[in-house]
């Protein structure tokens, strides 16, 4: 499919807001970006457009992990569908893509990724190691504008724009307005209305069902005559459909493939491998004849796709529901969607969200308890009843005491719409009239105003409303919520007064708006329809630019989005009546662009039909203080060029600014300039020359000289300087009263000349002479002493000269436009050039070149070989002419060349060094080693190649000969001077050396006494990063309280950043104590405002690289990465920090989720959904507690008095007797399963839980309790969970079972309440005592064996 429009983006600023939508073109030129964007913003369709646009490769993400540096691909690779990757190995899908763009050598790369799915600054790290902060952007799809959804709209109708209006229209009374700016969801609806409006569905359930059964039916409508023995019905196309999907996105699959075909692809679910033909499961050939439906799509490799993610969740999703419905547990579907956390993995949230929409009422009690959000951003919430969209609300609110920036991963608002139905007026009333101003309440009241921004409209409730706004009480977000809701409905009631009386408050100040978030919020809702164009002005505030407040984006797009282009003749003559003018040309950059916004709209609109009076006056906008044009170039250039191709209105307005000026106090030289300015530079027309004449021609003042003038400096510009001499000449003779002033400005110089001009020609001439002479004697010099270079006698310095502009030209090799100096030197003669070059090859040959040790001790005092040029130049030369033999020369000659090279500052490392480097390390090594070993003991400042010995990769095998003996070459004490070179040293040391040879030159170091203490901090630094358990601890203690030891710490941590991938080589507890030592000194502050210049601080730098370490702990999925954040969290020291160590502990929650989850096979699954064999320990958890949930039932209320074997006449039986007849009865419903239980299960420290169901790796430990038995309320802690569920096979998970007798005496209940008085209160209150992290992992259940009281008859 073609789109309609293009698409535009919004990049993440550093202050974490968004730009302004911009063209994809605006990033080309990176070497990375990441598109984000909800599910069917359309970012696949605009990866493969960008890909054929920019002659690079489509892929999707998980195939892309199988690409090798062989395969041929092509930069830019654009990566799809991050989101839709699985983890493998502990390591994130970002992680793993990340390795393999390296292994590939980093090509330019372009990523997609569902937004809620990106970990913000924690992924954009990652991505930015491997390209630099300056070469990567965090872009986001924007959603469709009014325009573009009826453009989307008018496409796909295949209608005008008066029918698309119409269909939106419809839309909007029906509150699918959320479903417009979704390109998936608004062709959904297409798809499901046909545009006809008795077909309308009335919730994005019905819109998905509809599209889905209309989609199933136009292609079975074609194939039903030509298949009639193997038709099937539109709902078992569906159903096999929903079986296809819920196993493809259960399994982590891409693609589904009708046979194998040679080798099992990986990420392909081959149809001949899925259970079918069961009562459980659609036919084969049903499977078959769907994938052929328009629900699928072929891959372009002959397999095919669902054709679209969300379509593939909804049905899915219906598939599920289903067999749910058919007694399927739902745990066991939960547990091939959930991470070891209990929370729904990302790539599955879509699916778990439609689930709950489709499934039972308590099923969907159960899924919004997992994941509330996103059952709001991924499903449809609209058809809940009251009491579930209010128990979302409240399990919003547990999310938001947890972390108050839960919805930090996807701030989208639409979506929240759908819990805005009339029936939750009072609700939402009750939110809106609290009392509670915790952060965590207004998380959720900022979701209360976004649904009622988006959903129905709740007009009652407009007081309260305004109440808020007013409200200093509420954080500025909630009140600028408000007032945008208060908006909203005045849109769709067109009722102002409200709006109108707050909008006079706040101008009047009688409202706080300190950031003139409030003020810049209306004027975005009420102009042009209240605020009229001439009223506009009146609220413009040039505080808002330092401020940057809410206002910002209102005026910077007031000419280009923000004011209908009816209105923009109006507006820009209000402007003209006030004082907003610019004050110079390169000033006022926000004003420029925001008059060149509006200048340029309104002339190119209305220039031809206005006034030219009126086009004059709109054009002098753009003039500043000193009569220049002050316009950005951009925008200026725009306004010439229009100007120039309208020749006539150019006359004109020229013509009108020369009658305004005939009454100005302004120097008459200024008045053309001024009028050139106010026109934007226009060129003139092609008879500009004839008409500047002719106006000339009837002018008497000092306007005539000036446009004479200006035809003169036309003419030379367009033809020549003789053609303006002639015109010149020629006017002179024909108008003698200009003959005077003519002759004397443009024909002729003063003569005699005066002395200052006189002076200056004789120092012309007289460097002209010299220069003659200079070169007429360099030529006799060539022609004299460039034959004898051949000789044995010879003019040296000559010899040197050409060494040294034969470099010089190597060096500009580069430039667009090189200037050939030896060329030039040698007159440009062909013979001479090849006799230069010739001698400069016969250079090496020369027996009188300094060893290696001459040369350097020569660059120790300054002084240098003059030979040396020349013996580099000849180097480079042979290199040039025979690469591959060049280096076939003496060792000895090598190591010199070597030795000039490494002591000579001439422009960049030419090629022949880079490859000896390459190919001949052993003889480099030995002369750098000595070189710097030289250095090191001069005490120079900068040793030579030093940076490049511990950043650059070409000198790793060097790096790994020379630094040991470097290291040892250090002095004890080194000056302030040497310090870098010390942090350069030991930056390559950690970044080139084995482990062993690291340790042992570290303790060496550590070990000398008298060590000056930035090296001994150095040294322990390194010793911290390299093995933190020997030195850690010592670290600490030096280090102290001491905030200038810390510096020379975080010295060199800085020296190790610079390296190329931006990494900083610590382990998880050298970054916790880093944290812990720099942020209690650099506390978090806000980054300047884009824009604004700044000077990046010390203590920004140093803040920076505290988040830099926090975002690097995120990004490590470890259970101690968990603990190190919560620790440090938990850090008195540590409060300044408290928002982003809450945000990075919520990312790496999900990233831990993400990446320890492991999709079950697509055999597994099949099983799993049949309700057989189970997938992995969750799965048989889930079925061990169902079959005991089962028994438990059957014992209390089955008609063979089971609850029998479990008494011993009237008196209960012992625990183990109870075990053993819950066994037999548990054997004999997993025995078809081919699942085991058995007694007495050993686990850790030799103790036994009474009962291990098992099933291939996976074990379950069953721990049984009899109400009597003292340990009932702490058998969860102290058996269950300390010593059974944490083996391995267990995966944390464990059942806990309470036989309940009644009459038995109980222990004291272990919560501090009563003893309980029923089965249900006890399994309720026991699983209360159950860790919040555990309770998807522990169940408790409590069995009623309680004899029945008789009833006497």
């Amino acid at each position: 499919m073609t789109l309609p429009i293009e698409r535009a983006v919004r990049a993440r600023k550093p202050d974490g807001s968004l730009s302004e939508p911009k063209a994809f073109d605006e990033y080309k030129n990176l070497r990375a970006w990441v598109l984000l964007g909800d599910p069917g913003a359309g970012k696949t369709k605009t990866f493969e457009s960008l890909a054929t646009k920019e002659g690079g490769k489509y892929v999707k993400a998980s195939f892309f992990l199988d690409i090798t540096p062989s395969d041929g691909y092509r930069a830019p690779l654009f990566i799809d569908g991050l989101d839709e990757a699985t983890a493998l190995e502990g390591q994130s899908p970002l992680g793993r893509i990340r390795s393999k763009l390296h292994e590939l050598g980093t090509p330019a790369f372009r990523i997609s990724c569902r937004e809620a799915d990106w970990r913000g600054n924690t992924d954009n790290n990652a991505l930015q190691q491997l390209v630099g902060v300056d070469q990567f952007a965090e872009l986001h799809l924007a959603p469709l504008d009014s325009a573009q959804i009826l453009k989307f709209a008018a496409y796909w109708l295949k209608a005008n724009e008066e029918d698309a209006q119409a269909f939106v229209t419809q839309a909007h009374r029906r509150d699918l307005d959320g479903l417009l700016t979704n390109p998936q969801t608004l062709h959904m609806l297409i798809r499901a209305v046909g545009g006809k409006p008795d077909e309308w569905p009335d919730s994005k359930k019905e819109t998905y069902a509809s599209a889905c059964a209309k989609l199933v039916r136009e292609q079975n409508e074609v194939h039903q005559d030509t298949q009639r023995d193997t038709f099937h019905t539109d709902a078992q196309l569906l159903h096999a459909a929903g079986y296809l999907c819920a196993v493809l996105l259960l399994s982590g699959s891409a693609a589904i493939a009708l046979q194998r075909k040679g080798t099992p692809q990986p990420h392909v679910l081959e149809l001949n491998t899925l259970t079918t033909d069961s009562a459980e499961t659609p036919s084969l050939s049903a499977c078959r004849a769907t994938l052929r439906t328009h629900l699928f799509a072929g891959d372009g490799t002959g397999n095919f796709i669902p054709v679209h993610r969300t379509v593939a969740e909804y049905l899915g999703a219906t598939y599920l529901a289903e067999r749910i419905c058919a007694h399927l547990p739902a745990n066991r579907v939960l547990a091939l969607i959930q991470g070891e956390d209990g929370g729904v993995v990302p790539e599955l949230r879509g699916l778990h969200a439609w689930l709950a929409v489709v499934t039972n009422e308590s099923v969907r009690s159960q899924l919004i308890d997992h994941d509330p959000l996103g059952l709001v951003l991924h499903g449809d919430v609209q058809t809940f009843s009251i009491a579930e969209k209010v128990h979302i609300l409240n399990v919003l609110q547990n999310e938001a005491q947890r972390y108050v920036y839960f919805r930090s991963q996807n701030w989208a608002a639409q979506p929240f719409g759908a819990l805005a139905t009339d029936d939750m007026e009072e609700t939402f009333k009750t939110w809106l009239q609290s009392t509670d101003r915790t952060p965590s309440h207004q998380a959720v009241l900022d979701c209360v105003l976004d649904a009622m921004e988006h959903g129905h409209p709740m007009l009652q409730l407009a007081g309260v409303l305004e109440r808020m706004v007013s409200d200093k009480s509420y954080g500025p977000e909630i009140r600028r919520s408000a007032l945008t809701v208060l908006c909203a409905y005045s849109e769709k009631s067109n009722e102002w007064a409200t709006t109108e009386r707050l909008l006079q408050a706040i101008h009047e100040g009688k409202i706080e708006d300190s950031d003139d978030a409030l003020l810049g919020t209306l004027l975005q809702h009420l102009y042009p329809r209240v605020i009229t164009p001439q009223e506009i002005w009146g609220y413009y505030k040039p505080n808002f630019l330092t401020a940057n407040s809410n206002q910002w984006a209102f005026w910077r797009y007031l000419g280009t989005r923000n004011t209908p282009r009816g209105n923009l003749p109006a507006l820009m003559d209000a402007l003209l009546s006030t004082n907003i003018r610019l004050r110079s040309n390169g000033d006022d950059y926000f004003v420029a662009d925001m008059l060149g916004d509006l200048l340029l709209e309104t002339v190119i609109h209305f220039g031809e039909s206005s006034e030219v009076s009126r086009m004059y006056a709109w054009l002098t906008l753009g003039i500043g203080a000193y009569h220049d044009n002050g316009l950005a170039q951009e925008k200026r250039l725009a306004l010439g060029q229009w100007l120039a191709d309208h020749p006539a209105l150019y006359k004109a307005l020229v013509e009108h600014g020369i009658s305004l000026q005939e009454h100005s106090n302004e120097p008459a030289h200024l008045w053309l300039y001024e009028i050139k300015n106010t026109l934007c530079e226009a060129e003139p027309p092609s008879d500009a020359v004839n008409w500047y004449l002719a106006m000339a021609e009837v002018r008497k003042d000092a306007f005539r000289q000036q446009l004479i003038a200006e035809a003169f400096q036309l003419i030379e510009r367009r033809a020549g300087g003789n053609a303006e001499l002639e015109c010149m000449e020629l006017w002179a003779n024909t108008h003698p009263e200009d003959s005077e002033w003519i002759t004397k400005e443009w024909l002729s110089c003063p003569y005699p000349p005066e002395e200052e001009h006189l002076v200056w020609i004789a120092r012309g001439v007289e460097r002209k002479q010299e220069d003659a002479q200079r070169h007429a004697q360099e030529l006799v010099f060539l022609r004299e002493e460039l034959p004898k270079l051949t000789g044995t006698h010879f003019h040296q310095g000559l010899l040197i000269h050409i060494g040294r502009l034969y470099l010089q030209d190597a060096g500009r090799s580069d430039d667009q436009s090189p200037r050939n100096e030896l060329h030039a030197y040698l007159n440009n003669d062909p013979h001479w050039v090849d006799m230069a070059l010739a001698v400069l090859r016969q250079c090496l040959d020369k027996a009188d070149i300094p060893d290696t040790s001459a040369i350097f001790d020569s660059n120790l005092k300054s002084k240098y070989f003059p030979i040396s040029q020349a013996c580099m130049a000849a180097m480079h030369l042979r290199f040039v002419e025979t690469p591959d033999s060049a280096f076939d020369l003496p060792a000895s000659l090598l190591e010199k060349l070597v030795a000039f090279r490494l002591t000579s500052h001439y422009g960049n490392t030419p090629a022949w060094f880079d490859r000896l480097l390459q190919m001949q390390p052993d003889l480099v090594a030995p002369a750098m080693r000595q070189l710097m070993a030289m250095q090191i003991a001069a005490k120079v400042e900068h040793v030579v190649n030093l940076y490049a010995l511990a950043h650059d990769l070409k000198y790793t095998e060097i790096a790994q000969q020379i630094a040991p003996t470097l290291v040892e070459a250090l002095p004890t004490r080194v000056t302030k001077t040497q310090l870098r070179s010390v942090r350069e040293l030991i930056t390559c040391l950690l970044r080139t050396l084995a482990q062993p040879l690291q340790l042992s030159l570290i303790a060496a170091k550590l070990a000398t006494p008298n060590m000056d203490v930035a090296q001994r901090v150095y040294w322990l630094t390194a010793g911290v990063q390299v093995a933190p358990a020997l030195y850690l601890k010592t670290f600490k203690g030096y280090l102290g309280n001491s905030q200038s030891r810390a510096a020379h710490a975080y010295d060199l941590l800085r020296e190790q950043r610079e390296e190329r991938d931006g990494t900083t080589p610590l382990t998880l507890d050298a970054k916790t104590f880093f944290i812990q030592l720099l942020g209690a000194r650099f506390t978090p502050s806000e980054e300047p405002r884009t824009g604004d210049a700044y000077i990046v601080t010390p203590a920004m730098e140093s803040m920076r690289y505290v988040q830099q370490l926090i975002a690097s702990i995120a990004a490590d999925p470890s259970e101690e990465a968990r603990t190190s954040l919560t620790n440090l969290l938990e850090a008195p020291a540590l409060q300044p920090w408290k928002d982003r160590l809450e945000h990075a502990l919520h990312e790496q929650q999900i990233l831990r989720r993400k990446v320890l989850f492991q999709p079950a096979s697509v055999t597994e699954v099949c099983h799993t959904l049949a309700n057989l064999q189970p997938a992995n320990a969750a799965d048989l958890h889930a079925l061990i507690v169902d079959h005991l949930v089962q028994l438990a039932h059957e014992i209390r209320h089955g008609n063979t008095n089971d609850y029998d074997q479990y008494w011993d006449g009237d008196k209960p039986k012992i625990e183990n007797d109870c075990r053993n007849a819950l066994l037999s009865d548990l054997k004999k419903h997993l025995q078809p399963l081919h699942v085991n239980a058995e007694p007495e299960g050993s686990y850790a420290d030799l103790k036994r839980a009474d009962i291990k169901a098992l099933y291939g790796a996976h074990q379950i430990p069953i721990e049984i309790k009899r109400d009597s038995h003292k340990d009932l309320w702490k058998a969860i802690h102290e058996q269950l969970i300390a010593k059974y569920s944490r083996e391995q096979a267990s995966d944390g998970f464990g059942v806990y079972i309470v036989f309940w007798f009644s009459k038995s005496p109980m222990p004291v209940a272990g919560d501090g309440g009563n003893k309980p008085k029923t089965p249900q209160e006890l399994q309720q209150r026991l699983a209360a005592t159950v860790p919040k992290e555990l309770k998807n992992k522990i169940a408790v259940l409590v069995i009623d064996c309680s004899k029945p009281i008789r009833q006497d008859s």
